[in-house]
């Protein structure tokens, strides 16, 4: 029995992009809330900073969800930690326990970990979409990426597509509930609590890439507005921004 109200539940056999869908949704009807667009196959989907997002058909999670909730500027940051945390928490409840790297990224928490699939926010108009891609069947990926990216299915030999629909349902229900909710602004910074356990690079020494420098340093955790805080040669720093960021 689903769990999502067909009305609020748009599913593509194939599709360019869940994103790009959300947003053409939107042009039709801006008064979308709570509405979710999955699809087993994408042919333009993207990830953080453009990086192209690629799937089989039929094995994966992609979805994304229009949401006109209210986000302070002050939250917008933590807003992203609250979605990636969220997702953990849903995998550990459905038994498929996963980490995740700042800050939106997904992560297996095997050794080495590797990269599960992470998520996308992007304003449109008064709405926020929310873009998520999972790997969840995939046992066979090209050599690019071989080496760095998984799948629950290689991490949980058990997984099957009913996982595969009971996570789609399980986000729904979470980030539907807390997005409507009136405590929205105190769920959020709830995120901030929660992230350093789940963090596979907490206390870490890593190096990170950004258009200026590469600094070095162990991961100590995140400051009240989400940024990252490290100890560096030169001290305790707070970065916001990173192309990636990698074990040293």
């Amino acid at each position: 029995m689903h769990t999502i109200p067909s009305s609020h539940w748009i599913h593509y056999p194939e599709i360019d992009s869940t994103n790009l869908e959300a947003k053409r949704q939107l042009q039709e009807n801006p008064n979308l809330d709570n509405l979710i667009i999955t699809a087993d196959s994408q042919t333009s989907g993207r990830g953080r900073r453009d990086n192209k997002w690629v799937s089989p058909p039929g094995e994966n999670i992609m979805l994304s969800l229009i949401s006109k909730a209210e986000i302070s500027h002050e939250d917008i940051s933590i807003f992203s930690l609250w979605l990636a945390t969220s997702t953990v928490e849903v995998l550990k409840n459905l038994g498929v326990p996963i980490g995740l790297k700042w800050p939106n990224d997904l992560y297996s928490l095997g050794n080495p970990s590797k990269k599960l699939g992470g998520l996308l926010i992007e304003r449109e108009q008064k709405h926020w979409i929310i873009g998520l891609g999972l790997n969840v069947l995939t046992t066979d990926f090209p050599t690019p990426i071989s080496d760095t990216a998984t799948s629950l299915k290689l991490e949980y030999p058990s997984t099957s597509v009913k996982l595969r629909h009971q996570i789609i349902e399980g986000l729904y229900l979470r980030w539907s509930t807390a997005l409507d909710s009136p405590n929205l602004p105190s769920i959020i910074q709830s995120s901030l609590a929660n992230f350093n356990q789940s963090h596979v690079y907490h206390e870490k020494v890593v190096t990170f890439y950004s258009d200026l420098e590469k600094p070095m340093g162990r991961i100590k955790g995140i400051d009240e507005e989400g940024a990252l805080v490290v100890e560096t040669f030169d001290g305790i720093q707070a970065y916001r921004n990173a192309h990636s960021i990698r074990l040293v």
